[in-house]
């Protein structure tokens, strides 16, 4: 349920109101509607209600805003409707002809794109019909309100540049006007007015509520954009490294502090390129042998690793945990698993290989040994076939 009266973008101090009650601020009205809410969750017969979420009292709580969005049958919409609802009067005559016109909007806007959803109707195209059957004030119901683009128009019915974006002209009084054609001639008839909507938003996914209601919601722009940027920031501490190469100029700094070298063309010069031996000493220094391809290794680096089954023989799914098992049971001895997959014929990982001593770290070609000597082994004893990979 949206209350598109409601004025005080959540804010933490001055008095709000609320379903016709006062409250200091906006944290004491959320603190008494949900000691309702969680009275009314007590009431066995209000968890009978055909729909209601599975989830625990608190996960419902901690979900809800009420009386303005609950993750479950909302209690308050009763007094939401009698305390902003119009009862029907005979006597106000009321007459709209039936909206006829092409809608086409895109589904290139920024709010449409926010959030991806099947079935979503571009706002735009929803505020037309609003406009043409609807007054400022009025509520408007959506039973099955995906991820609340209703409840977005009708709030964006008040909004000028909105509404004219339509392709309607918005009077200095707050009349809408549209075009129509009067014996060959375009004239303006105003048909609705400048206002936002009251809309109560329904739907029987707790996580399409979910998203309509903060779609739908007021928020503090500048708190927003500082805890996005914040989690931003995380991510690209812990992951950006993973798209960053240190063959492109100029070289990433991170991985410069990562490596303790800027000139990579240098190291590979100036250090040996003689084949690893089978069981190394472990590696202390950039390090390049020759196989069918070329490897460098560098101590403390990130590996992405793909080997493959002898043949393409495939794996069953028992053998592909025994890959997997063998992967972490190494992990935190001899080298750090960031991730892994196993496939019927091949794999995928991600590797930090350990120290082995001070300065030195493991050899992959040891920890590849390793890995592939025991799943190999292991797989031929439970499908009771013979081969090494």
């Amino acid at each position: 349920m949206l209350d598109l009266l409601h004025d005080q973008n959540n804010a933490a101090a001055g008095p709000v109101e609320c379903l016709g009650l006062t409250f200091a601020n906006d944290t004491a009205r959320r603190e008494h509607f949900l000691a309702i809410l969680r009275e009314q969750l007590q009431d066995p017969a209000f968890r009978q209600i055909e729909g209601f979420p599975l989830g625990s009292d608190e996960d419902i709580l901690a979900l809800s805003d009420p009386p303005y969005y609950t993750a479950c049958p909302n209690p308050f919409i009763a007094e939401f409707i009698q305390l902003y609802g119009t009862p029907y009067d005979p006597a106000v005559p009321y007459h709209k002809e039936p909206f006829a016109a092409d809608v086409s909007e895109g589904k290139n806007d920024p709010i449409y794109n926010a959030h991806s959803y099947h079935t979503k109707v571009p706002h735009k195209a929803i505020m037309r019909y609003i406009l043409h059957y609807t007054q400022p004030g009025d509520l408007v119901f959506d039973g099955f309100c995906g991820t609340g683009m209703t409840g977005v128009a009708a709030q964006l019915c008040g909004d000028r540049k909105a509404v004219e974006s339509l392709g309607y002209r918005v009077e200095k009084d707050g009349a809408i006007l549209e075009s129509v054609q009067d014996n060959g001639q375009t004239v303006w008839k105003p048909f609705s007015r400048l206002g936002a909507r009251r809309a109560i938003l329904n739907d029987l996914s707790p996580a399409a509520t979910f998203i309509a209601y903060n779609y739908n919601t007021p928020v503090d722009v500048v708190a927003f954009e500082r805890e996005a940027k914040r989690i931003l920031a995380e991510v690209e501490a812990e992951c950006g490294w993973m798209y960053e190469t240190l063959h492109v100029e100029p070289a990433s700094s991170r991985l410069k502090q990562l490596t303790g070298f800027t000139n990579l063309a240098s190291l590979v010069k100036s250090n040996s390129s003689e084949p690893t031996p089978a069981h190394s000493n472990g590696i202390h220094q950039f390090t390049q042998r020759q196989d069918c391809l070329p490897h460098w290794q560098l101590p403390g680096s990130f590996y992405f690793l793909t080997f493959n089954t002898d043949n393409q023989r495939k794996l069953s799914p028992e053998s592909r945990q025994i890959v997997l098992d063998a992967l972490r049971f190494f992990d935190g001895q001899r080298l750090q698993l960031i991730t892994a997959v196993v496939m019927p014929d091949h794999v995928h990982a991600v590797i930090q290989p350990m120290e082995k001593s001070a300065g030195v770290y493991w050899d992959l070609s040891d920890l590849m040994h390793s890995i592939k000597s025991y799943s190999a082994n292991q797989i031929n004893k439970i499908e009771n076939t013979p081969g090494n990979r």
